[in-house]
């Protein structure tokens, strides 16, 4: 199998861990901003992976992967999975920026201005 699609494979191994392993549920800070209520999150994530390597030390103990082979592929996962990584980020925070109105915008003070000097009042974000 090519290191692109096995590691394509394992993201989605990953993905029904994390539907079908029981997680602690908790509510965060962040609110729903249709609702006002506070999300509510799983916490399984310490879980999930103990299961993978777990599974991946049986893969390699039965023979079915070699046990080299995610650092005999490392440079193609690794492309992979940053290639993945931009792909999903662009995904999912293009289209909620376009929707957001507009991007938080800070003044100049504190940062260098183009003839060297600093500003003596610190920057200041629309965004806090």
């Amino acid at each position: 199998m090519s290191p692109v699609f096995a590691l394509i494979a394992l993201y989605g191994l990953v993905f029904v861990l994390h539907l079908i392993v029981p997680a602690r549920r908790v509510t965060g800070y962040v609110r729903d901003e249709a609702t006002g209520a506070p999300l509510r999150y799983r916490l399984n994530g310490v879980r999930v992976m103990a299961l993978t390597v777990a599974l991946y030390f049986v893969a390699g103990a039965t023979g079915l992967v070699p046990w080299d082979w995610l650092y005999v592929h490392r440079a193609e996962t690794l492309a992979t999975a940053c290639g993945l990584g931009l792909l999903f980020t662009l995904a999912i925070v293009l289209p909620a920026a376009r929707g957001a109105g507009s991007w938080p915008t800070c003044t100049s003070g504190g940062w260098p201005t183009r003839n060297g000097s600093r500003a003596t009042s610190t920057p200041r974000c629309s965004c806090i």
